[in-house]
């Protein structure tokens, strides 16, 4: 193993520490992050998720969607996705290039559907599509709990399987970078990068 190898393993775990951090702790600054899809006209968009759960040992990454938004359906006809995460006091970046695809139903569906605050149950309801066109700003009025075809059947769940990581700390004295490939469920390479 190269002499600084060892220290590569220590910022790739360190890595999946901090995101597993940001799925289990609201005020991380990892819980919400950037995702990146492409749009039927290939035009990049981007918009924050919050992270929900990390699978270490398969290197996913969850969050959660209504079905009938645009990233749901970018997703499904382009699957390459990224995801940005930033933390403002410890200066690092991490941009995650993953595979993702959409969960529509099913037991895993369910089982977190059945264990989310009714808080965020609450944004199931809306019976207009995300970026519809309303008459007036949307208000929680709007909102149909009795409409059977909204709620658990319009929520899906984003998995997104990371194939590269580029991990960038800021530091006056001179920026890390260093970039991270996987296959397989094995991390196939790991070098240090120009920032």
């Amino acid at each position: 193993m190269e002499k600084n190898k060892p220290n590569l393993d220590l910022i790739f775990n360190s890595i999946w520490e901090e995101l597993n951090f940001g799925a289990t702790q609201r005020k991380h600054p990892f819980h919400l992050c950037f995702m990146a899809t492409t749009s039927s006209s290939l035009t990049p968009e981007s918009r924050i998720v919050i992270l929900r759960e990390v699978v270490f040992d398969k290197f996913l990454l969850r969050s959660n969607c209504d079905l009938r938004s645009s990233k749901a359906n970018e997703i499904k006809e382009n699957p390459k996705t990224t995801l940005l995460f930033y933390d403002y006091e410890k200066k690092i970046q991490i941009r995650i290039k993953s595979k993702s695809h959409i969960i529509e139903h099913g037991q895993q569906v369910q089982s977190i559907w059945d264990s989310s605050q009714e808080i965020s149950k609450r944004c199931y309801y809306a019976v207009q599509p995300p970026s519809s066109i309303l008459e007036k700003p949307f208000t929680n009025d709007l909102l149909d709990f009795d409409n059977k075809d909204l709620g658990i059947n319009i929520f899906g769940l984003i998995v997104s399987k990371a194939y590269e990581i580029d991990y960038l700390s800021l530091n006056y004295d001179g920026h890390v970078r260093c970039r991270f490939v996987i296959e397989n469920d094995v991390v196939k390479s790991s070098d240090w990068i120009a920032p």
